[in-house]
């Protein structure tokens, strides 16, 4: 395999990366809202995150060929071991932001603190 040792990395922590930003995203937003006491579009913020996060997730996990295009590997194969590691981080990754963006089904979006 011929490519960037950056755009493999890049290719293998997709998942996790995704779910770092979503997670900071949703918690910063969350934090940001209830400190300035606007609870009602909360769930909605964190609805759209997890939505947009789990996007671009499944589509670097279904397509490797368009992953490589994106990591400029032309006419290059990610090989097999590397697209089954980065498909179970990101089946992971996409478990982890399913999860903390079911938060907003469940738990009221600004709870008391006493």
């Amino acid at each position: 395999m011929r490519g960037s040792t950056l755009g493999t990395i890049l290719y293998l922590l997709n998942g996790p990366i995704l779910w770092a930003v979503h997670f900071t995203a949703i918690y910063g937003a969350q934090s940001t809202m209830c400190g300035r006491d606007l609870p009602a579009p909360v769930q909605t913020v964190v609805l759209g995150t997890t939505i947009a996060a789990l996007i671009p997730l499944a589509a670097i996990t279904a397509w490797p060929a368009w992953a490589s295009r994106l990591l400029r590997k032309r006419n290059a194969e990610i090989p097999h071991a590397l697209v089954a590691i980065a498909r179970w981080l990101s089946l992971l990754s996409a478990i982890a932001i399913l999860w903390a963006g079911a938060t907003a089904l469940w738990i009221p979006p600004c709870p008391p603190l006493r």
